[in-house]
């Protein structure tokens, strides 16, 4: 609670049970969430700044969403196009959607 948690600070204890430790995976949600505003991914900086690749990342995601028409597929690039560029949310929650699972998984079992 709130209460509890002022009551740490003024005692001066760290309320690390509040704390939270980013995941790799976290990082990597962060940084293509930010991409998707620019309506593309740039795979190059993916693959070297994550040592992996985003189109077998998330492959599945991909082939629905070219299925769609929401996305093409460039050299160095993921390009959102013609709907695409109106779900970023939608497409954000879909790529996010395993790391959501796990993290609902933690805390149920909390």
């Amino acid at each position: 609670s709130l209460h509890k948690y002022y009551d740490d600070v003024l005692a001066g204890n760290l309320p690390i049970e509040r704390a939270f430790i980013h995941e790799n995976e976290d990082v990597k949600l962060v940084w293509l969430f930010q991409a998707l505003q620019e309506m593309k991914i740039n795979t190059i900086k993916y693959q070297k700044i994550f040592n992996s690749s985003i189109i077998e990342d998330f492959k599945e995601i991909w082939i629905a969403l070219e299925k769609e028409s929401w996305i093409e597929f460039k050299p160095d690039e993921i390009t959102l196009v013609g709907d695409g560029e109106f779900y970023v949310p939608l497409i954000q929650s879909l790529i996010s959607k395993t790391q959501v699972d796990i993290i609902s998984k933690k805390q149920a079992g909390q």
